[in-house]
């Protein structure tokens, strides 16, 4: 299992196929809710302290844009870097910028969308600007608009460096789903096994999720503890924490992974006693099947076999080892 993060409006829906397709689980990845199809804006207050390196240690004077102009896929990613400290330290006097800039560590929304429009890279294919509805404080929020229309265009904005400070990607979509949606990451658009291995080409991947990789306090670690739902409510999720895994994840999705335990009795050989039945992932006080096994004297097999409807307890539960719980 891993986190995933879905930076675009829509949301990513993916289904394990197993068995009977009308019963296959299905799991989502919330899409996007501080942003627009053309559009991002902040969800941090300025001032900004880009003085510093980002969890991951990248300098946070840079912000990354990755972009696709094309028509239907979208596959062929491209990045625009700009320096957003670039036009920082506006004297009000001669209304000019210092630059280069002496003041990182407080930079105001206006000095990066100065930075950002005087970049021709980035103005030759976006425009930033002062949204016109502020934070509850009165600060200003910074907006980017592409300029191509969305059927022409896609854009997201990359993690760490400025955006931990500013947080365009603050009310991305973040979620734990099983490591095989691995295959519908932007990363791994052209080979399932890619991009460092590239055997497998992909043909059904969905070119819209990023995998998170936490470790310590980094970029996606931060990421994942400040996750929140569409409201802006903190999911409750700790980057540092064991993940789940698959089958944990399949809590009450699939009867098609059965978890069984047997109790035994006293008999020498010991015989089956009693079987407790469960999808995988099932918890304390779920629902399950217990299949009791009657035996004449020390009859090896039994004479009567019955089941019935149980409720867990604790001692019911059992776990993969490490080698096959995936």
């Amino acid at each position: 299992m891993a986190y995933f993060q879905n930076v675009f409006t829509a949301d990513f829906q993916g289904s394990l196929v197993i068995g009977d397709r009308q019963h296959s689980p299905t799991f989502k990845c919330r899409g996007n809710s501080g942003r627009g199809d053309a559009f991002v804006v902040a969800w941090k207050e300025p001032t900004y302290n880009l003085s510093i390196n980002d969890g991951s240690g990248s300098s946070r004077a840079n912000l990354t844009l990755s972009f696709a102009i094309d028509v239907g896929t979208f596959k062929n990613w491209s990045d625009i870097t700009v320096n957003v400290t670039q036009n920082c330290n506006l004297n009000t006097t001669t209304n000019l910028y210092t630059n280069p800039a002496v003041n990182t560590s407080a930079v105001t929304a206006l000095e990066i969308v100065t930075s950002l429009n005087q970049d021709a890279t980035f103005s030759g294919k976006f425009v930033a600007s002062i949204k016109s509805a502020p934070f509850t404080s009165g600060a200003s929020r910074i907006q980017i608009d592409q300029i191509l229309p969305v059927e022409r265009c896609k854009f997201y904005i990359k993690n760490g460096t400025a955006e931990e400070a500013i947080g365009f990607n603050a009310r991305a979509g973040i979620d734990q789903l099983p490591d095989f949606f691995n295959r519908h990451t932007i990363a791994n658009r052209f080979f399932v096994d890619g991009p460092t291995t590239n055997t497998v080409p992909n043909v059904d991947g969905q070119n819209m999720l990023i995998k998170l990789a936490p470790s310590g306090s980094n970029v996606d670690a931060l990421l994942i503890n400040a996750a929140v739902d569409n409201n802006g409510k903190s999911l409750g999720y700790v980057a540092a924490t064991v993940a789940l895994t698959t089958w944990e994840l399949l809590r009450g999705r699939a009867g098609y992974f059965m978890f069984t335990k047997n109790v035994l009795d006293g008999n020498s050989p010991p015989r089956i006693s009693y079987t407790i039945q469960f999808p995988a992932g099932a918890k304390v006080g779920d629902f399950a099947k217990k299949i009791a096994y009657t035996y004449t004297s020390t009859n090896a097999n039994p004479d009567q076999i019955t089941e019935y409807p149980y409720i867990l307890t604790t001692g019911d539960l059992v776990t993969p080892g490490a080698a096959t719980g995936q």
